[in-house]
């Protein structure tokens, strides 16, 4: 439901305050499939500026928003976010949910169009954008321990393993054909539904 807030968000780069030298880096076409999502710039050279723009007719919902530089794996942290109209203190405020590393938590614009602009400091060559969109937290979460379970009939649930979660799919092998699943969150679990696979689709109870 969410993840659609973030089709048609534009994001571009510049070395201008003003953006009269703009370039667009990516723009979101679909709604994505996950809600952590790596974003690649077509362009490659140096911007001190960043702009992230939501649609006209849409507000700005998002999550998670990172930025990384060409020769580091840490993100970016920005020495000056403003928008595109006087933000209020709250808004000021909530600017923070963006890094703040709590993917249900979220930034809401107040105004639809709003466009976000992200002083680097310095220019400097992206290698890519992690961006994830305001959502339920109920995708496969990164660094999460995880433990799958098929039904076996009188014997109940059995285990196939513990797993840390290093992407955002996990891989078992030994899965009986049609069985009952069920994947446990050991980090952060709550509302867990139990599933089945059909051709290749993970298809909830």
């Amino acid at each position: 439901m969410f993840l659609g807030t973030a089709v048609g968000v534009k994001i571009e780069g510049a070395n201008r305050k003003d953006f009269r030298d703009a370039e667009l880096l990516c723009q979101v076409v679909d709604t994505p499939k996950i809600n952590y999502n790596i974003l690649f710039p077509t362009v490659q050279k140096k911007f001190r500026y960043v702009r992230y723009s939501a649609p006209e007719e849409k507000q700005i919902q998002v999550g998670e928003w990172y930025m990384y530089g060409i020769d580091t794996e840490t993100a970016i942290a920005p020495e000056k976010i403003w928008a595109n109209h006087p933000l209020s203190d709250i808004h000021k405020k909530i600017l923070s949910l963006l890094t703040d590393d709590d993917w249900s938590s979220f930034y809401m614009s107040a105004v639809k169009g709003e466009q976000l602009i992200f002083d680097l400091g310095i220019p400097q060559i992206l290698s890519h954008f992690i961006l994830i969109p305001r959502n339920d937290d109920n995708y496969i979460h990164l660094g999460d321990r995880y433990e799958l379970f098929y039904h076996g009939g009188i014997k109940g649930w059995i285990s196939l393993g513990k797993q840390i979660a290093e992407g955002t799919e996990l891989y078992y092998e030994g899965v009986p054909d049609g069985a009952l699943l069920w994947l446990h969150n050991h980090t952060r679990g709550k509302e867990e539904r139990c599933f089945y696979m059909k051709d290749g689709k993970q298809l909830f109870i």
